[in-house]
């Protein structure tokens, strides 16, 4: 009886074990069919973490883990290379041409194709050649960043975007990033040791083969009064510039602004000034409707500065008169300091003044401009950014008036035309996305270059103010040295 009750589970018992080694050898197969598919697969995603939609290199920092294996990424310089190969032939398939517009025959329309630009990087304040020089100056990488933000924006989305290049013979132009107080004394205009460095490395390069005409000498200038003389040759020196001196037909690319016998707007570049981000995220970010154009703003006109460092500003300050009679709509302080609280005060205000600090140039001007104001421009001799592609003179108002003491400029704006006031607003929103660092989008992808529509490549330089640096550059390519 044992026996028969023995032998009845048996062939259950069988079976069983029958099934688990079925589902052994299938699972066995199963998982080498799966790391099979994961080696042909991984063929396939590493060309795209190559090269991505737009060029994006593999990431090497971590390893990828599919299916719980961890996939090895191939050396990062390998990568590197092969990613900088196919951009380059991306780019070299479509040569740079210079497209003249239709509109008028002494203007360019956006060129076809890339414009690529070499940085002298040991030439930076920060590389091996000039690091104790700068720093024995006073103008190490640190300190001269800190004091020109503008340069270390631009040079960081340069080094990613698709202008930049490590072949200089791929490139239009040359940028030379060595700080001026590195390179001559700010006191009476004497060179320093580095000048020699800075010489001998472009004379050992690509300085001479278009005489410094492709050469573009980046340092902005608004810090520092001794300085923007030293760069613009209005030195005690009459007529005298160690800037162009030195460094014969090579473009200026500064913050300030100056017409003097060395800064030609036509071969130099104005750049905006890069201001604090985080006083003005909340308006940069927002999208205002047509509605926040037309509202009422409580104040008609506000000014925020000191009261001294120009003759302009004496002036706003000694306005007595306008107190008594406009402060209701009208802000005059020199007592606010934080940026935060400028920027609230600006919020509230139609129209802002910008006065000329110690030099022509103003911060007021770009921070009025963040928060949505409309610039008064009490400055003559100043020279604006971009004025090929910003059509200033429809954005702010000009008040050359000697006499700003009394209250005849604000009467005046009161009486401009509400349509006026609308259209202004608009253009200011469009306009400051084109001048504000931080907050600029990427270089768009090579398609968007060489693309048949002038529309389109046009679009393609408007990421923020890097990329309409570019755009200028590309401007004079075509129109004054190189063709």
């Amino acid at each position: 009886m044992q026996s028969k009750v023995w032998k009845r589970p048996l062939p259950i018992v069988v079976a069983v074990l029958v099934v688990l080694l079925v589902m052994r050898l299938t699972s066995t197969v199963s998982w080498e069919s799966t790391l099979a598919g994961f080696s042909g697969q991984q063929h396939d995603d590493d060309d795209n973490d190559e090269l991505g939609s737009e060029g994006e290199l593999f990431d090497e920092r971590c390893s990828p883990v599919k299916g719980g294996v961890p996939v090895h990424p191939k050396s990062q310089s390998d990568t590197n290379a092969a990613a900088a190969a196919a951009l380059a032939a991306e780019i070299a398939a479509v040569p740079f041409q210079c497209m003249p517009s239709t509109l008028s025959s002494h203007l360019l329309d956006a060129p076809v194709g890339v414009l690529r630009i070499y940085v002298y990087k040991e030439l930076l304040p920060s590389g091996d050649l000039l690091r104790d020089h700068c720093t024995a100056a006073g103008a190490s990488a640190e300190v001269h960043f800190a004091k020109r933000p503008e340069e270390k924006y631009f040079l960081d989305w340069l080094a990613t975007s698709k202008h930049a290049t490590s072949n200089p013979n791929e490139a239009h132009f040359f940028i030379i990033p060595t700080p001026i107080e590195c390179l001559f004394r700010i006191t009476d205009d004497a060179s320093l040791p580095a000048l020699e460095v800075v010489q001998n490395v472009l004379n050992n390069h690509n300085y001479s083969i278009r005489a410094g005409h492709d050469h573009v000498l980046f340092t902005s200038s608004m810090a520092e009064r001794a300085q923007t003389e030293v760069f613009h040759g209005a030195s005690e020196q009459k007529y005298y510039s160690p800037v162009a001196v030195h460094f014969p037909n090579v473009i200026l690319m500064s913050t300030e602004s100056m017409y003097t016998q060395w800064f030609r707007p036509p071969r130099d570049i104005v750049i905006p000034p890069a201001l604090n981000v985080d006083d003005y995220l909340d308006v940069l970010a927002s999208s205002e409707s047509e509605e926040s154009f037309n509202e009422d703003r409580p104040q008609l006109c506000s000014y925020v500065g000191d009261f001294n460092s120009s003759a302009e500003r004496k002036s706003i300050g000694d306005s007595a008169t306008l107190r008594a009679k406009y402060t209701p709509v009208v802000t005059i302080t020199d007592a606010v300091t934080a940026p935060a609280e400028v920027a609230a005060i600006y919020r509230q205000s139609s129209y802002c003044l910008a006065a000329q600090d110690e030099t022509p140039s103003t911060m007021q001007m770009y921070e009025i401009m963040a928060a949505g104001c409309i610039p008064v421009l009490l400055t003559r001799n100043y020279l604006l950014p971009f004025p090929n592609h910003i059509d200033w003179e429809l954005l702010i108002v000009r008040w050359l008036d000697e006499d700003i003491k009394g209250i005849s400029i604000y009467i005046h704006l009161e009486n401009l035309p509400r349509a006026h006031l609308v259209e202004r607003r608009f253009l200011v929103r469009r306009a400051r996305s084109l001048l504000t660092y931080g907050v600029e989008r990427p270089s768009p992808p090579v398609a968007a270059f060489t693309h048949e529509d002038p529309h389109v490549r046009r679009r393609a330089y408007y990421t923020g103010p890097s990329g309409m640096i570019v755009r200028e550059l590309a401007d004079r390519f075509c129109r004054k040295y190189l063709l």
